[in-house]
């Protein structure tokens, strides 16, 4: 029987089969990513992993318990794909997702697909490994254990040539045993489909084995929609580019950087939009007479916190009234410090505002917004960066300092 199932593996998976061994570019982007979260918090990479390197690096221990919440969800998933089967029209093109923020990308000619075998919500949606029959999921476990240790081995080679520990990218990318079965399931259930796939994560795993498959004439045709910026590589490293058909750009200030460093064939149809925002903006109430400055917060970091104390001591150096609005993202912890409340800040959650005389943001998308309806905007990055930088038309500050100059200028105050 074992030697049946291979032998259906070969047949009807060539594919998946020939890059079972070959796996490690479908984890580098990943890493990269975390690579820089790292760095943002201040981590170790060699000590921590996939999980809490996305944390702020506080509390270590909420990095492990997501890891060992991955290893338990993984395995309800997988008993769930035994008991539940489930068919899609194959005539009609998937978006795959793993997260439902992507949703304003969804297509209505496209069939919706879930992926990722941690995720426990969105049941009401089709998961791709559903497609898989029980002797594939078994085949797909036999092919693991057959060309892991290949795997692993081409991976740490691979991490010697580009300068990299070895221990870092196997906690980073989270690459052992699992994340390798998981990527043939994937790889095997995209191949079975073959048709078009259309998706808007870009760096994860399951996406680079989409591009590992379209560049080998697996699937169909691959279509992307970018989702945000794109942050800068670490330095002295680079992405893998991803084989794609057709790119739909969100910005067209990032146009030239996907370009360069997102799309690997030059036959790829980029769809570039004209430039406008797609905010609805209100109106804010506010003194005529005032200054107002919103500040787009994005990850709740000591960054974030560092410009607004700025502004804030900015604020008692200047004899003109200066008003300091925080715009949350949907993501952020959003509970302000108390002695920012004191000195007068106000939060947002959700409403944004088309009447304010400046937009500071570390590198957030709104930022972009408020760009194409004539609101200066100031970004201040640190040792970030993103796609849209690249385009040359921004004002780009290092530091605070820089940060204070450029605040003075644009509201004009000495």
């Amino acid at each position: 029987m074992k030697n049946s199932i291979f032998n259906d593996i070969n047949e009807l998976f060539p594919c998946t089969n020939k890059i079972a061994e070959q796996l490690f570019p479908a984890f580098w982007n990943e890493y990269l990513i975390s690579l820089n979260s790292c760095r943002r918090t201040n981590q170790d990479p060699g000590k921590t992993n996939f999980f809490a390197c996305r944390l702020d690096g506080t509390n270590p221990w909420k990095g492990w318990a997501k890891c060992f919440f991955y290893l338990v969800a993984s395995v309800i998933q997988i008993v769930y794909f035994l008991l539940q089967k489930q068919q899609w029209p194959t005539d009609k093109s998937v978006f795959v997702f793993n997260n439902l923020s992507h949703r304003r990308f969804f297509r209505d000619d496209t069939f919706l697909i879930r992926i990722g075998l941690y995720n426990l919500r969105y049941f009401k949606y089709p998961h791709l490994l559903q497609i898989l029959s029980t002797r594939e999921c078994i085949g797909a476990v036999y092919l693991s254990l057959r060309t892991y240790g290949t795997f692993r081995a081409n991976c740490r080679r691979m991490c010697e040539q580009h300068g990299d520990n070895w221990t870092a990218f196997r906690r980073l990318a989270f690459c052992g045993r699992l994340r390798h079965l998981e990527a043939i399931l994937h790889a095997m259930a995209f191949e079975k489909y073959g048709g078009d796939i259309h998706f808007a994560g870009h760096f994860e795993m399951y996406v680079s084995i989409l591009s590992l498959l379209r560049e080998h004439g697996a699937i169909g045709r691959l279509i992307g929609y970018q989702h945000g910026l794109f942050e800068y590589s670490p330095k002295g490293r680079a992405y893998r580019p991803l084989y794609t058909d057709r790119y739909f750009i969100l910005f067209p200030e990032s146009e030239n950087w996907v370009k360069h460093h997102m799309i690997s064939n030059p036959d790829c149809k980029i769809i570039v939009p004209p430039a406008a925002s797609s905010l609805a903006f209100q109106i804010l109430y506010r003194n005529p007479h005032s200054h107002v400055i919103a500040f787009g917060a994005a990850e709740g970091m000591d960054l974030d916190q560092r410009i607004i104390n700025r502004l804030l001591e900015m604020r008692a150096r200047l004899s003109t009234n200066l008003l300091i609005i925080i715009y949350f993202h949907p993501f952020f912890p959003n509970i302000m410090k108390s002695s920012w409340r004191e000195q007068g800040v106000i939060g947002f959650n959700k409403m944004r505002h088309n009447n304010i005389d400046l937009f500071i943001t570390r590198y957030s998308t709104l930022g972009l917004d408020y760009h194409h309806i004539g609101v200066p905007v100031l970004f201040v990055p640190f040792d970030d960066g993103v796609c849209a930088f690249e385009s040359g038309q921004f004002i780009i500050c290092s530091n605070l300092d820089e940060m204070e100059l450029e605040v003075r200028k644009l509201i004009k105050v000495g």
